[in-house]
């Protein structure tokens, strides 16, 4: 909650949103799975067991379509996470 005397944007340190990232270095098929496992800080693998079950308890479809457009909108980073 923000103090009074300052604005409710306050908290934010440079105005820069978090980029999200495809993986060069944990990729199985894009590196959709290894790019958001490296910005959510968690084990990759962990990741791709959690995609996989929730593909198949939702039906494949929404979680595929999901993954196309996080692959779709998001480019490759460039270098490795220690670098950012």
């Amino acid at each position: 909650m923000p103090r009074l005397n300052q604005p409710a944007n306050a908290s934010r340190s440079t105005g820069v949103h978090p980029r999200l990232w495809r993986s060069k270095d944990n990729r199985v098929f894009a590196g959709v799975l290894g790019g958001l496992a490296e910005k959510l800080n968690v084990d990759p693998t962990m990741m791709r067991w959690f995609a996989a079950f929730a593909t198949v308890f939702t039906g494949f479809v929404p979680c595929m379509l999901l993954y196309l457009i996080y692959w779709a909108v998001t480019s490759p980073r460039e270098t490795g996470p220690s670098s950012a």
